[in-house]
């Protein structure tokens, strides 16, 4: 792998917007869930999100995409809301709260730093790197980068809701390398799909990292590392 890298670009959630507690998630939505009435457990929740991933791999081969537009992820967010409220047992009003876990997300729920990323991100920019994001994601992407303090560090955002593609599709990945505005083996990506991130960027020839925080991969045929912070070396 090449160490000349002028520009980096990363995927947003999973491996800017996350937590450092692997529970984190389920820990949130613990206290959401509190808000509207429905009284849970974090392990509850860990067990319901482990089928729900499965549930979620398969709706999106059925339906083709998951966020290539605002209404389609938020389509799909609230399937999300609907399958984990069903699975906790909630009888009640499941439409209207489903609705409601989305209405949380949009406001900036779920949406912390994981502790490397600005350290990282501060560190890349006083190296002259460009940064850019290139997400799966609602078109509030860059409202909530604002709001966590991050949006000054990346040149150009490429967001699946806006564009209309959402990755692994080349096309998203080409629109990405353009806005880069350098040569594409002098490009980096990084994130934390194997499928969506690893092999939609080697589908355009552009080198890739796997972020994997919590060492979930480890039989993946690529670069790999743990932390954001390991970027610098290799930079």
């Amino acid at each position: 792998m090449s160490h000349k890298y002028r520009a980096v670009i990363f995927d947003a959630g999973g491996t800017l917007i996350g937590k450092d507690d692997p529970l984190g998630y389920e820990k949130e939505f613990v206290a959401i869930l509190a808000e509207l009435g429905v009284s849970t457990s974090t392990e509850q929740i860990h067990d319901v999100m482990v089928r729900l991933q499965k549930e979620g791999r398969q709706r999106r081969q059925r339906t083709g995409g998951w966020s290539r537009t605002e209404e389609e992820h938020r389509q799909n967010l609230v399937w999300v809301g609907t399958f984990l409220l069903e699975n906790l047992g909630v009888s009640e009003d499941i439409e209207g709260k489903a609705a409601a876990i989305y209405d949380r997300f949009a406001a900036g729920a779920f949406t912390g730093l994981f502790s490397d990323v600005k350290p990282t991100l501060r560190s890349l920019k006083e190296q002259a790197t460009t940064l850019g994001v290139l997400s799966n994601y609602p078109p509030f992407l860059e409202r909530n980068f604002h709001l966590l303090g991050i949006h000054h560090f990346f040149a150009f955002f490429v967001v699946s809701s806006l564009v209309g593609f959402e990755k692994p599709d080349p096309r998203i990945f080409e629109i990405a390398v353009q806005r880069a505005g350098c040569p594409r083996e002098e490009i980096l990506y990084v994130g934390d799909s194997p499928h969506d991130d690893v092999a939609g960027a080697r589908g355009v020839g552009l080198d890739a990292i796997l972020l994997d925080r919590f060492d979930l991969f480890t039989e993946v045929d690529c670069d790999r590392i743990h932390s954001l912070t390991e970027l610098l070396e290799i930079m």
